[in-house]
């Protein structure tokens, strides 16, 4: 052991870690937990040393246990309908990143000169990131069509995008 104190340190946030997960588990659904609360449980500020809260919420993850973020002031456990919800907005940065990966793509001045195997995942990289780019509107059609009196078209949208994923 060269280092004893690294290891000291480690142990000591993983006891933090795993404190504020039970805190964090034994919260109902709807249930609020203040920063504040946080902070005095670990005994530091937790908006400062985040990275221990969010180890914690990704181990609650794992168990299924989802919490929303409430800004300036702590943590909710959200509901399922909630969670359908807040994962709209993994798909807009799943879309965000695809255009701009698709702008960097558009950005080669000749990709017939490149060599088989970078022209081959020129392609795929391109027709990949078109889909994930242009599933945005698809996901705002099968939105309108479902409260829309039009179900037909809602469930091929919606097996569309089902596909898509």
């Amino acid at each position: 052991m060269k280092n004893n104190g690294r290891y000291v340190l480690r142990a000591q946030i993983q006891a933090r870690v795993h404190a504020i997960k039970v805190v964090l588990s034994q919260l109902a659904i709807g249930q609020m937990i203040t920063y504040d609360q946080l902070s005095e449980l670990v005994q530091e500020d937790i908006q400062k040393r985040r990275y221990l809260l969010d180890k914690a919420r990704l181990l609650l993850l794992e168990e299924h246990k989802c919490f929303d973020i409430i800004t300036s002031k702590g943590l909710v456990r959200i509901n399922d309908s909630e969670i359908v919800n807040s994962s709209t907005s993994y798909i807009k940065q799943a879309q965000r990143k695809a255009k701009r990966g698709l702008l960097q793509l558009s950005s080669l001045k000749n990709p017939n000169a490149l060599e088989s195997v970078d022209k081959h995942l020129y392609q795929n990289n391109l027709a990949v990131l078109g889909l994930i780019a242009s599933s945005q509107q698809l996901h705002q059609d099968a939105k309108a069509s479902a409260s829309a009196k039009s179900p037909k078209i809602g469930m091929v949208l919606q097996s569309i995008k089902e596909t898509m994923n």
